[in-house]
């Protein structure tokens, strides 16, 4: 998932990416660098769309409340969560429509 250093399948050191970023880099010293996943991968920090990725899978493996993640998602509270507990630097631009288990609201 992470940008880093693998072996093949004799063993030897090999670099690979192998990160879900859009540089299609090839190698981790290629990507390294460039890819706005490695800083994360290295601290521990998660960006807002890899967080609500998580909370998604929870709703859909029923660890979580459905109708609280909805209403959590409607109302945007993950917005407002982000700001007060994340560094400017992991919120990132949410896409809804990637989020597992997100549905539109009702229409009333």
């Amino acid at each position: 998932m992470w940008c880093g250093n693998r072996k093949n399948a004799r063993g030897e050191p090999t670099e690979v990416c192998t990160t879900r970023c859009d540089t299609k880099a090839a190698s981790y010293r290629q990507c390294h660098g460039v890819c706005p996943e490695v800083r994360y991968a290295q601290t521990g920090l998660r960006r807002l769309t890899e967080s609500l990725s998580i909370l998604g899978k929870m709703k859909l493996g029923q660890h979580v409340d459905p109708d609280l993640f909805d209403v959590f998602m409607w109302e945007r509270v993950y917005e407002t969560y982000a700001k007060q507990y994340m560094s400017s630097e992991q919120i990132d631009d949410v896409d809804l429509s990637k989020v597992p288990g997100y549905v539109s609201p009702p229409l009333n």
